[in-house]
């Protein structure tokens, strides 16, 4: 497996076709191209549980749960599975925070959208920085095809005992290119 350096990766950026939505927020290569990866910002948007904080790791006796607290993947389609059934969307402007409360979580997107081109995979990684501090920065599936297109989904949770402010375009996590090999 072969990563590509910011030399290729530079190279490429004609492919891979960074956009950003806020003309004044745009792609800065010489500032988000490490050696072997690009930083990625965390969009304006998020998704927050329409649950009371910290619901989802507070343990409950069976005999209390009732038929609308637990998924029940089996009579889920996992295509059409929709977030907007149990999240509600804040939108934040640039500057604005929000904070994630100790054992909650938030859904967020990538604020670059950008492509995979033919020939190379990417690999989504959080920042180790931000999981020190307890916060777990959670890529959904960290493999990127070639062909693709989009703004990745994240997920973060606080997995530490204090509060953790957010704000949109810091950069959570990093993608990486791999090169492809033909048979």
């Amino acid at each position: 497996m072969a990563y590509l350096a910011d030399k290729d990766i530079r190279a490429r950026l004609d492919d891979i076709n960074f956009e950003c939505r806020l003309d004044e927020y745009p792609f800065q290569p010489d500032r988000q191209i490490g050696p072997a990866s690009v930083d990625i910002r965390i969009d304006t948007k998020f998704w927050k549980v329409k649950r009371a904080p910290g619901k989802w790791w507070r343990p409950r006796p069976l005999k209390r749960l009732g038929a609308n607290d637990i998924v029940d993947l089996r009579h889920h389609d996992i295509h059409e599975a929709q977030p907007t059934l149990h999240w509600q969307q804040l939108d934040l402007a640039v500057g604005e925070t929000l904070i994630l409360q100790p054992g909650e979580s938030v859904m967020a997107r990538t604020y670059e959208v950008f492509s995979m081109p033919a020939g190379l995979a990417g690999k989504f990684a959080a920042r180790v920085s931000y999981s020190r501090l307890g916060l777990l920065i959670h890529c959904g599936n960290d493999f990127i095809n070639p062909g693709w297109r989009g703004q990745h989904p994240l997920q973060l949770v606080n997995l530490s005992g204090l509060p953790i402010r957010i704000a949109p375009l810091f950069p959570v996590a990093q993608l990486t290119f791999v090169q492809l090999t033909q048979d």
